[in-house]
């Protein structure tokens, strides 16, 4: 299961005992036993994920310009979600300062940024349709304070998976939004950084690693656009 398998679970809990999960109000996913503070990276997780629920049910069902509508409504929700531009950024820490440095680098980063954001977004709307429909339950386990933010954590629960998930949220000008997420121990950041370092090392180093890179990028989210599974 990937990064992109658990959009559904963006939810937390403070000091939680799973054995006797409340369920939370207007979900069918989502439970916790803890009381949920206003403002804080909880309520805005839950709120979110509790909106994904809403536009997913119904969504296979939809058609034509119905069903175009719901996709766009959920990618612009991920958005909302996910800081897309921490995340990009830092799944190319290695080489972006260097390639920051000339104008037709900071085009190429313009191009990555673009294409990364696009991807991600396709990845989610296929995942979302899958896990946020009811037949997983995700009992809140705990939130803590960070040095930038706070890590919310959750596990994924259904009769043959049993995953931890650790949130780490940030609260900036746009408010709160998710810069990593773990799944048991394996960092959605570190996953990303690792592929495409392996695709900029293939081909010699960041010169012409990272046109291949965006290029590889772009093909992944053509291939999604068209139905079919894709990973980097």
């Amino acid at each position: 299961m990937t990064l992109f398998s658990i959009l559904g679970v963006l939810i937390a809990v403070a000091g939680a005992d799973v054995s006797k999960p409340t369920p939370i109000e207007g979900s069918q996913i989502l439970s916790t036993t803890y009381k949920i503070e206003p403002g804080s990276a909880s309520e805005f997780l839950i709120q979110n994920t509790i909106a994904l629920e809403k536009l997913v049910a119904g969504i296979d069902k939809a058609k034509g310009e119905d069903a175009k509508k719901k996709e766009a409504a959920i990618k612009s929700l991920v958005s909302g979600i996910l800081d897309l531009d921490v995340l990009g950024r830092r799944a190319l820490i290695t080489y972006w300062d260097e390639v920051n440095k000339t104008a037709n680098g900071k085009k190429l980063l313009s191009q990555y940024m673009a294409t990364f954001k696009k991807l991600v977004e396709e990845n989610y709307l296929e995942k979302a349709r899958q896990y946020v429909n009811g037949k997983y339950q995700i009992p809140l386990t705990g939130e803590e304070k960070t040095a930038k933010g706070s890590k919310i954590t959750a596990k994924i629960k259904k009769t043959d998976v049993d995953l931890l998930v650790e949130f780490y949220v940030v609260k900036g000008d746009k408010g709160w939004r998710v810069v990593d997420i773990k799944l048991d121990d394996t960092s959605l950041e570190e996953t990303y950084r690792g592929s495409f370092n392996r695709i900029i090392k293939k081909k010699g180093g960041i010169e012409a690693g990272l046109p291949e890179l965006i290029a590889v990028m772009d093909k992944r989210l053509q291939e999604l656009k068209k139905g079919k599974a894709t990973s980097i």
